[in-house]
């Protein structure tokens, strides 16, 4: 993902800053083999660095080194603003490009970019996360019927792709490990607002929290919070934090 990354970012249409995000216990708890890839291929892969006088922000694309002053004018703060907007769609657009070229280069295939999706194709579950949870998810409902759907990025966030990967299924199981002010999980939150508009044939969406501070979870966790799903009819009314908080 550091190469999607830089990939990206620098990309003339999009030239927005990006993250990428690891859980602190893969770095701290865990060792894997690291496939590096040919220096040819990286450089092919990679466009060369250019600064983006084409960009959406044009007066900030050259060699130029500058500050970004607190607006003064209302006018070009708003269309600021609304490149800004444009940029995050060029992003959109761009990575399923991204994707392709990977494939192509690495012999890699990661589909469209947006998703990893594993389980069941034809259940009436789906359950939706992202980082290094998926994979416990994964073995905790290896023998179960249900489907397993992994986000590689969070913004843009890839509502279209999610109504897709949901397919049929009447029940949405949203695990965040992030959670907003609210008391909302990140992922169900832009779920929810998403549903209004993509439609996500009238499923029921479940959201659960939790892991936060380093807090683990087991399979057991999770097929008792499946268990809790399967016993309960429509959506639940609130957001439920997994494991031991109060």
């Amino acid at each position: 993902m550091v190469l999607w990354a830089y990939r990206l970012a620098e990309n003339p249409r999009v030239n927005l800053p990006i993250l990428v995000c690891l859980d602190g216990f893969m770095l701290s708890h865990t060792a894997e083999t690291a496939i590096i890839p040919a220096q040819e291929s990286v450089r092919e892969f990679l466009p060369k660095k250019r600064f983006c006088k084409d960009s959406m922000l044009p007066e900030f694309g050259d060699k130029k080194i500058v500050n970004l002053q607190c607006p003064y004018n209302w006018k070009e703060h708003s269309r600021r603003k609304k490149a800004l907007v444009s940029a995050m769609q060029s992003a959109y657009n761009t990575i399923p490009e991204i994707a392709k070229d990977w494939h192509r280069i690495f012999g890699e295939n990661y589909g469209n970019g947006f998703l990893r999706i594993s389980g069941d194709p034809n259940t009436k579950i789906a359950i939706i996360s992202m980082g290094a949870i998926v994979g416990t998810i994964e073995e905790a409902f290896a023998d179960k019927p249900v489907k397993v759907i992994s986000l590689r990025f969070f913004r843009p966030f890839p509502a279209k792709e999610l109504r897709k990967a949901i397919g049929n299924a009447s029940k949405i199981i949203v695990i965040d490990r992030s959670i907003l002010p609210n008391g909302h999980g990140v992922i169900a939150d832009e779920l929810r607002l998403a549903s209004g508009a993509c439609g996500y044939n009238g499923a029921d969406i479940h959201s659960f929290v939790g892991g936060f501070g380093g807090q683990n979870f087991s399979e057991e966790n999770f097929l008792n919070m499946l268990s809790a799903i399967l016993s309960e009819i429509g959506p639940f009314k609130k957001t439920y934090w997994m494991g031991d908080a109060p």
